[in-house]
């Protein structure tokens, strides 16, 4: 959080037999240059023991106070647990705010 960055949100969801559906938004306080956010999928092959990025997903704005940003109906392993994580920024003038947010796991129905 900072002077113009306000939250950030991401989320997963299932969305039919192994797939799912991932998104983030970044919100700003007043009207910024640029509004972004960067989507993350990540993979455990090993019961949530470790982790690793199986898709990236990467949304802009200009001269706006949020950005929204969402990909449907991701094909993923059946019992294999996922994560979303995602990087919020926003760019006023010289100014760069930024932050990480992440959701909880999920096993792949």
């Amino acid at each position: 959080r900072g002077t113009y960055l306000k939250e950030g949100i991401c989320g997963i969801k299932r969305s039919g037999t192994a797939k799912v559906s991932v998104s983030g938004t970044t919100t700003a306080h007043s009207i910024c240059d640029k509004v972004k956010v960067g989507v993350y999928l990540n993979e455990s092959s090993n019961g949530g023991s470790s982790y690793g990025t199986v898709g990236s997903y990467y949304f802009s704005e200009n001269n706006t106070t949020s950005c929204h940003g969402s990909k449907a109906d991701i094909s993923v392993t059946l019992g294999r647990k996922y994560y979303v994580s995602a990087g919020h920024s926003v760019t006023k003038g010289s100014v760069i705010e930024m932050m990480d947010t992440r959701t909880d796991a999920l096993t792949a129905s």
